[in-house]
């Protein structure tokens, strides 16, 4: 993995850009945690495209909401269709927006979503983006490495206390499918979309009338996830995406919630998730390696029918 990381630091660093780009990474590493995410126009070429994103991740202690470590997240509907409107020129063919049902160029709405979903720090790199962004309440500009531009979006835990309220898909469809339209809509105070199932589960163990509390203190590391909370049995909404792979202690859960996120329902006021393999992964494992020791023993059995086979 290091290496890896310093061959695409090196091939980053030999574009026209390179040095904007490593003075904007080494500037990141020391600001507060949180997830960034950059305007994905045409002009990112200049800093090699995706992979100038996917450096913040590996040289400093932020995630990032953008670049190929995201292409493979259940999150990547939600964030083209949010690139769509921010970058004034985006530069990737669209996998998921429709090509005759474009978002319109609109930074202003993109911003709110991007806070929506738990981002603190915005990279613009086109003069229009960044013109917009300038101007807009609440945004702070941290610094400028050439073309790059660095905002400060205020605060985003990662994990929040929802209260009660939920909503869930209209029927017939999909958490998926409704989360693109949702997100677009929402307004502070608006109930959280998550799936059915949930919904139901919520409705059921909520607490009716329990205030809701701050997190105390949230801890992300390595395929953990930890938080405090005095909300014990009011649904928290963990901003990173669902998998199966997810478990859950001292709490239930996790549940799927809009855009690909996860609920969970704390059952005592330290809660920690979880990353490890599904029983379905561990049964794959072990059907392979009966089949490769199967073949082996077979070998040393019977050499002669294995021979004439070949």
């Amino acid at each position: 993995a290091r290496e890896f990381s310093t061959n695409v630091l090196e091939g980053v660093a030999a574009k026209p850009g390179g040095q904007d780009l490593q003075s904007l990474v080494a500037y990141l590493e020391d600001q507060p945690p949180g997830a960034v995410h950059w305007e994905d126009a045409e002009e990112l070429h200049r800093f090699g495209g995706t992979y100038a994103p996917s450096l913040v991740p590996l040289f400093t202690h932020h995630t990032a909401m953008s670049g190929w470590l995201d292409e493979a997240s259940p999150l990547s509907v939600t964030l083209e269709r949010l690139n769509e409107r921010l970058a004034h020129s985006p530069h990737r063919y669209p996998y998921y927006v429709p090509p005759d049902d474009p978002p319109e160029w609109d930074p202003a709405t993109a911003v709110d979503e991007l806070r929506l979903i738990g981002t603190r720090y915005l990279v613009t790199v086109s003069p229009q983006t960044t013109g917009v962004v300038l101007g807009l309440d609440g945004v702070d500009l941290l610094e400028q490495f050439g073309d790059l531009s660095l905002f400060d979006l205020g605060p985003a835990s990662r994990v929040v206390p929802l209260g009660c309220s939920v909503g869930s898909p209209p029927q017939g469809t999909t958490l998926r499918m409704a989360s693109s339209a949702w997100i677009r809509d929402y307004r502070p105070g608006d109930p959280w979309l998550v799936e059915s199932s949930a919904k139901r589960e919520i409705d059921d163990a909520c607490p009716e009338g329990m205030p809701v509390q701050p997190v105390d203190a949230v801890e992300i590391g390595f395929q953990r996830i930890s938080f405090q909370t005095r909300s014990v049995g009011v649904p928290h909404l963990v901003r990173i995406s669902s998998f199966p792979n997810w478990s859950v202690t001292g709490g239930r859960g996790p549940y799927l919630a809009a855009p690909w996120f996860m609920i969970v329902i704390p059952d005592q006021e330290t809660v920690t998730l979880k990353y490890g393999r599904t029983w379905v992964e561990l049964m794959g494992w072990l059907i392979t390696l009966a089949g490769v020791a199967g073949l082996v023993v077979r070998r040393r059995l019977f050499p002669r029918d294995v021979d004439h086979e070949s």
